[in-house]
């Protein structure tokens, strides 16, 4: 297990919620400058490479969990988010004419400050016995 702190896995955990949220994203963002005849087949391949990394990637993390811990496991997934949120940032086209673009960055900023802050809390306020492995410990042990 790698020796990093609470902020750490919930940071991996963050990423991956972002992940999952660009692929709707995109998915609704619809084929945008592509012509059409091209469009249906694009949005139809980004849904199948999600699916694909969704079986791929869920038991590549319980593999990684198992050999490396659990950080491990959300080390890997916020790297590997890291680097596609970057590719998308910087291969993403300009938005046609008349469509909207824009991410309110502000609105994003406060919900995910909002939603750390009650993780944290959330794991700061489980009983000892619950916070480090999700269940309780047996008295017979």
């Amino acid at each position: 297990m790698l020796p990093l702190p609470f902020a750490w896995l919930l940071a991996g955990r963050a990423a991956q919620g972002v992940g999952l949220g660009l692929t709707g994203a995109d998915d609704g963002r619809g084929p945008g400058p592509l012509p059409e005849e091209r469009g249906a087949a694009v949005i139809a391949l980004v849904s199948v490479v999600s699916i694909i990394g969704a079986g791929v990637g869920y038991p590549l993390a319980a593999l990684l969990a198992g050999l490396g811990g659990v950080r491990a496991a959300y080390g890997l997934g916020l790297v590997v988010t890291a680097a596609a949120l970057l590719t998308a940032w910087r291969s993403m086209p300009e938005a046609p004419e008349g469509r909207f673009a824009h991410v309110d960055v502000a609105g994003a900023v406060v919900l995910a400050a909002a939603l750390f802050l009650v993780l944290f809390l959330a794991g700061q306020s489980a009983p000892r016995g619950t916070a480090r492995h999700g269940r309780p410990r047996s008295r017979n042990a």
